[in-house]
């Protein structure tokens, strides 16, 4: 993820740090050993050209003795002033000696300067020489960690890209899943909903037709107790001497003098109090209040 990512990011970071300082120091300790070197050959050409400064001035010198010994006799010859001019052919030679010891001075004495004068130019050569050596490598390290940097660099951002597709595609994959599974929750709560709906609609069905069924017994049982009670109490009459019939006729004739049926109705319905004969609907209105 992001984290891992990032701490990546700084281990690599602090690794390159520490690498370069190594670098660094490697590069100090090769730098010093140049130098060292460098000191040491620079004694070893200091020698050289001091033994080739000692080897010039003894050829000059030999030179120089084998060009003035043939006049060496003519210098021993005059001594004085006073020698000097009774053989003034002696003298002459004598002074041309003199003359040419001053251009053999003046031979090694250039020769000393350029002598000189190369022992520095080689001097110069050999420090720039080494001076090339030790920044040629400072460059070949720089050089080294550099590419050696980049490449670690472009693993890490080709290992980042890696990483962030197979996270792309890991993401991608998680919501197909998802939805997926949304639509199978979402599919089994609508079956459940629609289930539920039908237990629900079943159990109000068979609640209602129970239902029906409770009032319907009701309705019996309170029938039959009527009918009962209505028993008793015609028992109860005729036990007591009350005829009911009677009582059934009069109110006949009471409801047939109120509404709108003629005579022949009342008297149809009527029954003779003599004859004490009931008529044959008497219990025409307890029926509906009987058992069926």
């Amino acid at each position: 993820n992001w984290r891992d990512q990032m701490n990546e990011l700084k281990r690599l970071r602090n690794q390159h740090n520490k690498h370069l300082k190594q670098v660094e120091d490697k590069n100090k300790q090769k730098e010093l050993q140049i130098r060292k070197q460098f000191r040491d050959a620079a004694r070893i050409q200091k020698k050289q050209f001091k033994l080739l400064r000692e080897e010039r001035l003894k050829a000059a010198r030999r030179t120089s003795e084998l060009g003035s010994s043939p006049f060496s006799g003519a210098s021993e010859s005059c001594p004085s002033s006073g020698l000097m001019s009774s053989n003034p052919n002696n003298c002459s030679d004598s002074v041309d000696l003199q003359g040419q010891f001053v251009i053999h001075l003046q031979d090694e004495r250039q020769i000393l300067e350029n002598l000189k004068l190369e022992e520095k130019r080689k001097q110069v050569d050999l420090e720039a020489q080494y001076n090339k050596s030790i920044s040629e490598l400072h460059e070949r390290q720089n050089d080294k960690v550099e590419t050696t940097h980049a490449r670690e660099n472009k693993e890490f951002k080709e290992s980042r890209l890696e990483g962030v597709k197979i996270l792309s595609n890991f993401q991608e994959k998680q919501r197909r899943d998802m939805l997926k599974q949304h639509q199978r929750q979402r599919e089994d709560l609508e079956n459940r909903i629609r289930a539920r709906k039908e237990s629900l609609e079943a159990a109000m069905k068979k609640n209602a037709e129970s239902t029906k069924e409770e009032s319907r017994r009701k309705t019996r049982r309170l029938m039959e107790r009527h009918a009962e009670a209505l028993r008793a109490f015609d028992i109860e009459t005729a036990n007591l001497g009350i005829d009911n019939a009677a009582v059934v006729g009069a109110s006949a004739r009471i409801s047939a003098s109120s509404g709108v049926s003629g005579g022949s109705s009342s008297s149809s319905t009527s029954f003779s109090s003599s004859s004490g004969q009931r008529p044959s609907d008497w219990r025409h209105s307890r029926a509906e209040f009987l058992p069926s």
